[in-house]
C-alpha cells in the first residue's frame, strides 16, 4: 500500500491574471472587495497537526493556491513538513524565483515542483498571465533550477491560449519551443475543466474557468490522441500524464463507461479551510468525510466511480493508487481491453525508467 495524498491549499492570493482561473488577481480582488474572506493556511496551526496527519496514512503533501509562494511561511511549512518525512508536491508561476527560493528549495529536496507556463513563445505567455516585468526573473528561475537540480515540470493547461496548428493546440510546438530555448524537458498537461462556483463554502475558485478552456468534445478528444502520439514518439523528452490516465479522458468524452475510478476519498483528499476537516476534492470540496485528530482515517469508496471533474491532479494519481493497492482489479479491467494493457506496461516503463516519475 502506498501513503495517501493531502491537497493543502495555502493560499487563495495570486499575483497574475490568467485568463481560465478564478484566482485571477483583478477578479480576486473584486470578490474580497464583495466581502469574501481569503483563505490563508495558518502554518503555526498546521505544523502542530502534521503528526496527526502522518498518523492518518498520509504520506505526500500537495500544497496548491493561488500562487503557493505568496505564502509568507511557505519555507516554515516545507521545511517542517520534510522533517516529518512526508513527500512534498507544489508549484509557481516562477515571478518570485530568486536564488535563495531555489537554494532552499534545493536543501529542503523538494519532491515535485510544476512551473505554470500556459504558451509560447514566453513572451505571449507572460502577457496573458499580466507578469511581462518578470521575465527575467523567471528566465533566471529556470537556469538557477536547473542548475539546483529541482525536479520540476512545465505545467500548462490544454487551452485555447495556446496557438493552433491542423486545427488542435499546437502541444509540439510547444513542447519544441520550450525544449530548445529552455532546456526543458519534462512536460504535464492539465486537463481543462470548469465549474459552477459561488463564493459560498469552501470553494475552489482555480476550477472557475473561462471560455478560453471551453472545448468541443471532439476537439478534445483529438487533443488528447494527439498528446498520445507525443508522448509515444518523443524519446527526447518526458510528458508525465499516464497513458492510462489520457486514454480514460478519451473514453469519458466518448461517453463510454469509466474505466478507471477516482481515488478522492479513499487515497487523495483535500483539507477544508477551517483546517481540520478533511474533504474527498475540490469538486465536493463542501462534503466532510473526516476530521484531523488521532483516529484512525475515514474514507468514502462513494467516489470510485465519480468523472464529474477532469481534475489532473486527482485523476492522474488516481491511475497510480489503483495500480499499486489494487493490482489485480486493474489487471482484470486491462485484459478486457488490449490497447489498456499495451498503454499500461508503457506507463510501467516510464515508472521504472523515470524516477521522477514516482515522485508525483
Amino acid at each position: 500500500m502506498v501513503g495517501k495524498q493531502l491537497h493543502v491549499k495555502i493560499t487563495e492570493f495570486c499575483n497574475a491574471n490568467c485568463s481560465f482561473c478564478g484566482y485571477r488577481k483583478n477578479d480576486f480582488r473584486a470578490r474580497i472587495n464583495q466581502g469574501y474572506k481569503p483563505n490563508v493556511l495558518d502554518v503555526d496551526s498546521f505544523v502542530k497537526q502534521l503528526d496527526l496527519i502522518k498518523n492518518k496514512g498520509f504520506q505526500r503533501l500537495h500544497l496548491t493556491g493561488g500562487e503557493p509562494f505568496m505564502h509568507p511561511m511557505i519555507k516554515e511549512l516545507i521545511q517542517s513538513a520534510k522533517q516529518k518525512g512526508f513527500t512534498i508536491n507544489t508549484g509557481t508561476n516562477g515571478s518570485l524565483l530568486n536564488e535563495d527560493i531555489v537554494q532552499f528549495l534545493h536543501r529542503a529536496k523538494i519532491d515535485y515542483l510544476w512551473l505554470s507556463l500556459d504558451t509560447f513563445p514566453l513572451d505571449r505567455h507572460l502577457e496573458h498571465r499580466g507578469l511581462l516585468p518578470f521575465k527575467q526573473k523567471l528566465t533566471n528561475g529556470i537556469k538557477l533550477m536547473q542548475r539546483y537540480e529541482i525536479n520540476f515540470f512545465c505545467q500548462t493547461v490544454i487551452s485555447h491560449v495556446l496557438p493552433k496548428k491542423n486545427g488542435l493546440p499546437d502541444i509540439e510546438g510547444h513542447i519544441d519551443y520550450y525544449k530548445h530555448e529552455h532546456n526543458i524537458k519534462k512536460f504535464v498537461f492539465s486537463y481543462p475543466m470548469i465549474r459552477n462556483a459561488s463564493t459560498n463554502g469552501d470553494t475552489h475558485f482555480a476550477t472557475i474557468g473561462s471560455n478560453e478552456i471551453l472545448f468541443e468534445p471532439s476537439l478534445l478528444q483529438e487533443t488528447y490522441e494527439h498528446i498520445i502520439r507525443i508522448k509515444q514518439r518523443r524519446k527526447d523528452v518526458q510528458i508525465v500524464n499516464p497513458y492510462l490516465s489520457l486514454w480514460q479522458q478519451i473514453s469519458q468524452l466518448n461517453g463510454r463507461l469509466v474505466n478507471f475510478g477516482c481515488s478522492a476519498g479513499q487515497d487523495i483528499f483535500y483539507l477544508g479551510s477551517d483546517q481540520i476537516t478533511l474533504r474527498p476534492c475540490y469538486y465536493y470540496s463542501n462534503r466532510a468525510i473526516d476530521v484531523i485528530d488521532e483516529r484512525p482515517l475515514k474514507t468514502d469508496p462513494g467516489y470510485q466511480d465519480c468523472n464529474e471533474c477532469q481534475d489532473q491532479c486527482f485523476r492522474d494519481p488516481s491511475i497510480a493508487y489503483q495500480a499499486l493497492n489494487s493490482p489485480f482489479k486493474l489487471l482484470q479491467k486491462l485484459i478486457r481491453n488490449p490497447k489498456l494493457f499495451s498503454y499500461s506496461l508503457n506507463d510501467l516503463w516510464d515508472i521504472i525508467k523515470y524516477e521522477q516519475y514516482r515522485k508525483t
